[in-house]
């Protein structure tokens, strides 16, 4: 009877040492799995920090190129000093060209990782809309301003010109649409720093057990964009991005 008893008790020892073992592997599997989501929300927001500020960057240059030009132009008129700007149609385009395509990157990357931006309807529609309000106010006003810009000889290559400088009146209008775009431009900047601050509350938020306050302008009625309330459980009829 104590050898039974005994070997009972072997068997039950080994037992609750196999369930412990178990246990702590099961331990162990779910502490390599939070490990790894954590290490793959930091590099995925690494991966799309770096798209956005690269956005950003690109969207703010764009729009802070045009100032040297109409400063030129006002000083021309108001004091008669014979400036002239030194920037290309050519030039202007490039950087434009940049800043969209940079642009077309970032929405991109809210359409490939939707998973991941399931919240972030807001973003999608609002930085669309503002790309297209980008490529309408800066074709506007290098439309207008080309003809009193510098351009390459085709056969030279050299820089001629600008052989026709603004009037005061043609200023003044170069002046209204310079102002629409540079508003786009501070918008979408602006939105980027919203976008930015979001992403790390979405990834990051519960890895570091604390989120990121929104963004507060100095004017109360600027917008700003935030994560939707709640997840989308069907996807909006017709929705591009």
């Amino acid at each position: 009877m104590t050898a039974l008893i005994t070997g009972l008790g072997l068997i039950l020892s080994v037992l609750i040492a196999y369930l412990n073992v178990q246990k702590n592997q099961r331990a162990n599997l779910q502490l390599q799995e939070a490990h790894l989501r954590n290490e793959l929300k930091l590099k995925l927001y690494d991966k799309f920090s770096t798209v956005f500020a690269k956005a950003g960057d690109s969207v703010s240059l764009a729009g802070t190129q045009y100032y040297s030009i109409i400063s030129m132009f006002n000083v021309r008129l108001q004091s008669g000093m014979a400036v002239s700007p030194t920037i290309t149609g050519s030039q202007l385009t490039e950087q434009a060209h940049v800043a969209q395509t940079d642009l077309n990157r970032m929405l991109m990357v809210l359409e490939e990782y939707e998973i991941v931006f399931l919240r972030f309807g807001a973003f999608r529609r609002q930085l669309s809309e503002e790309h297209s309000r980008f490529l309408r106010t800066h074709g506007e006003l290098w439309s207008k301003l080309l003809m009193y810009l510098p351009f390459l000889h085709s056969e030279t290559k050299q820089q001629v010109g600008p052989v026709l400088f603004p009037a005061v009146e043609d200023l003044a209008a170069i002046e209204v649409l310079h102002e629409a775009y540079l508003a786009v431009c501070s918008d979408i900047s602006s939105y980027m720093i919203d976008l930015q601050i979001e992403t790390q509350n979405e990834l990051l938020g519960a890895l570091f057990n604390r989120t990121l306050p929104p963004r507060h302008p100095g004017n109360p009625s600027a917008k700003v964009l935030r994560r939707d309330d709640a997840e989308l459980v069907v996807r909006p009829k017709g929705r591009l991005v």
